[in-house]
């Protein structure tokens, strides 16, 4: 019985399997800096304001 994959192409996929493990792992366990947090503006301001505003 043959095996369906080479031992050129199973190593790739072992090094796959591997590596997006340890992606899935450090994305989870990896807490994010509470020291930094993010400042989100949803207000864009014009480089050219518009007579009568009052900014």
């Amino acid at each position: 019985m043959e095996l369906p994959f080479s031992n050129f192409e199973l190593t790739f996929i072992v090094i796959a399997f591997v590596f997006f493990s340890l992606f899935t792992l450090a994305s989870v366990y990896i807490q994010p800096n509470k020291a930094l947090p993010v400042k989100v503006s949803m207000k864009q301001r014009s480089p050219h304001p518009l007579k009568g505003s009052s900014e």
